[in-house]
């Protein structure tokens, strides 16, 4: 059910959302708009065209469109300063000098695939060691030497009290709606390929179904691990990394999975509220 919910959410992506296709020339500079790319196209074909009338009006054009152009761009860098949007002024900047981003992927074969994946899934399969039997000369006398049943010593224990009967968590609409509007949609997407900010925009249609997703699965269920579906990404910390542990593990969680971890821990924080606060004795 979690995977045709996640396909249906990919498949309404792809469907319903428009897609614009956008040229990026690397000579431009970013304040170059349509409108000045027109009139440059306009005075390459007066020049072969060999009207030097037409090229000084189109020149006379062009300056003052690109000085307008310019002044457009200073007011939009001025504004992000203004919002402290610290991110979108560097990512200006960068832009206007030149500066590339560094290519992070590293080339290998599939041994060294499988070598990696070894490395960074060590902790989450543990190897399984059958228990061994003791040694004869290591029984103790109690192990020896069983109580008959008539001789059986008597239990004086007070009897256990039944366990409590504790129901799972449940989730309203209006809380997955509520958490969902709260996600940041620059996060990369999980495993499932679901963006946070198809969550955040389409709350209010994905908040019913989520909702019964999660009630479905609640936590006396052993199906939650259905939802936990983590994929590590190595990040080289440097630019020729020689050995595994020169990668950093980034762990891409599906952003489903945080809504309800963000879900249980608002109702588990009040249970151990009281805990927390107990003093603790000095050992």
């Amino acid at each position: 059910m979690t995977d045709c919910i996640t396909d249906y959410i990919r498949f309404c992506e792809v469907t319903t959302m428009t897609a614009r296709t956008v040229h990026c020339f690397s000579n431009n500079n970013p304040w170059i708009t349509s409108d000045l790319k027109a009139l440059l196209n306009k005075k390459k074909k007066a020049f072969r065209s060999g009207d030097r009338g037409e090229q000084r009006r189109v020149q006379h054009e062009l300056r003052k469109m690109l000085r307008t152009c310019k002044d457009n761009y200073r007011r939009k860098l001025e504004a992000k300063f203004q919002q402290n949007s610290v991110r979108d002024v560097w990512a200006g900047m960068k832009h206007i000098m030149g500066m590339k981003g560094k290519d992070r992927q590293t080339s290998g074969s599939l041994d060294r695939a499988n070598q990696y994946n070894q490395f960074f899934n060590r902790f989450s399969s543990p190897p399984v060691t059958p228990p061994t039997p003791p040694a004869p000369h290591t029984l103790t006398l109690s192990q020896m030497v069983r109580p008959s049943p008539q001789h059986s010593p008597v239990s004086t224990s007070p009897s256990t009290p039944p366990p409590l009967l504790i129901l799972p968590p449940t989730v309203t609409t209006g809380q997955v709606k509520r958490r969902m509007e709260r996600l940041h949609q620059r996060k990369a997407a999980g495993p499932d390929g679901i963006s946070p900010s198809i969550l955040k925009t389409c709350a209010s249609q994905l908040s019913p179904v989520l909702g019964h997703l999660y009630n479905l699965y609640n936590l006396s269920q052993e199906k939650v691990l259905l939802l936990w579906e983590t994929s590590l990404v190595p990040v080289p910390k440097k630019s020729r990394p020689p050995d595994p542990a020169d990668y950093r593990p980034v762990a891409l969680t599906s952003h489903v999975m945080k809504v309800l971890e963000r879900l249980v821990l608002a109702q588990l924080r009040p249970q151990v509220r009281t805990l927390c606060n107990l003093p603790i004795s000095p050992i």
